[in-house]
């Protein structure tokens, strides 16, 4: 479903999760399920990469994630081993993929008031010059 849209955005993908949890009228802690969320994604993200290191690379870089406080040292870390490009395609490709699996879901239960709303909001990330929708 979320493919009708072509998403180009200089919106960060954080942001543009916390508009559609209020347009959506999500009750719980928007914050938290965003880092539920992105923690999610940034997981199968490093699973996926570091399936492709030695084991002997796996097992360094566990024990250094594993000291680590936040995301961002964990992807510094994590960029000692990969390649930022790789990373950041299969960040891309499974931020993708995890928006339009939360989308279909909670698509068909929203009154059509706001279906009608969440699709105002996701053409206004379109690209100018984008005709697919």
């Amino acid at each position: 479903m979320l493919d009708q849209w072509h998403i180009e955005s200089d919106m960060d993908g954080k942001t543009i999760l916390l508009n559609i949890l209020s347009i959506i009228g999500y009750e719980d802690d928007k914050d938290d399920f965003s880092k539920k969320f992105f923690s999610y994604i940034f997981a199968e993200a490093i699973a996926e990469e570091t399936s492709k290191l030695t084991l002997e690379q796996q097992q360094t870089l566990g024990k250094e994630l594993q000291q680590a406080q936040d995301e961002e040292v964990k992807k510094s870390i994590i960029l000692k081993y990969l390649s930022k490009e790789a990373f950041d395609k299969r960040l891309t490709a499974i931020t993708k993929e995890q928006f339009t699996d939360y989308f279909e879901t909670i698509y068909p239960t929203l009154s059509r008031e706001k279906q009608a709303e969440l699709d105002l909001f996701l053409s206004s990330l379109e690209t100018p010059d984008d005709n697919t929708k």
